[in-house]
């Protein structure tokens, strides 16, 4: 094989000047390689020393060599570009994540405050109603015990009016006399129930 050929294109070296790859470099950037290894690294060829093939490429090879590694050089630069780009994008996504999960959080909780509040608020309208019933139950009672007593007393009236309406009259009128008092002291507690529930029906529907 003539060795006096271009390793590339094949052109004859009287056509040409011609560089040695094993010895001419390829500077981009902070990158410098030498023009065999710029080969291999855009082939799937094994290029060595004494291999038997042209150690030497034409000026136009020399230069479209320069130029695809260049562009190998620019787009493995791209692409890491946009890799920290992406990088950068799902590190955006995954804090914007964890705020809308941080405002959810805060705002679940929030609404179980709310909720905390109007089970407090029943609380209080139960414990209302049940001081409101206890009162009702305590008036009914009162009232009930009031009339028995009234009864009571109207029995005990007659009785004592009927035994001893001859020899004591006086003693019998002091004696009705009180039992007409202690029903009217029974009367007057009972209107001040009665007002005392009316003043906590008013608070509740106030309040």
């Amino acid at each position: 094989m003539d060795n006096q050929e271009c390793r590339i294109c094949m052109t004859p070296q009287n056509n040409s000047v011609f560089v040695d790859i094993f010895v001419h470099t390829i500077v981009t950037g902070n990158t410098e390689l030498y023009l065999c290894d710029a080969i291999q690294e855009l082939t799937d060829l094994k290029i060595y020393k004494g291999d038997g093939k042209p150690e030497a490429i034409c000026q136009d090879c020399e230069s479209r060599l320069h130029s695809a590694y260049e562009l190998k050089i620019l787009a493995e630069e791209s692409d890491k570009k946009f890799v920290t780009e992406e990088v950068s994008m799902v590190e955006e996504e995954e804090k914007k994540t964890i705020i809308e999960r941080y405002e959810y959080s805060v705002e679940t909780k929030e609404d179980g405050i709310v909720v905390e509040k109007e089970d407090e608020e029943t609380e209080e309208i139960d414990a209302v109603s049940f001081v409101l019933k206890f009162a009702w139950n305590i008036l009914q009672a009162v009232f009930f015990s009031s009339m028995l007593l009234r009864y009571l007393f109207i029995i005990v009236k007659t009785l004592f009016f009927n035994i001893f309406r001859q020899r004591h009259a006086e003693s019998l009128l002091r004696f009705n006399i009180t039992l007409h008092l202690i029903l009217l002291l029974i009367s007057l507690f009972r209107v001040i129930i009665l007002f005392f529930i009316f003043l906590i029906h008013v608070v509740v529907i106030l309040w």
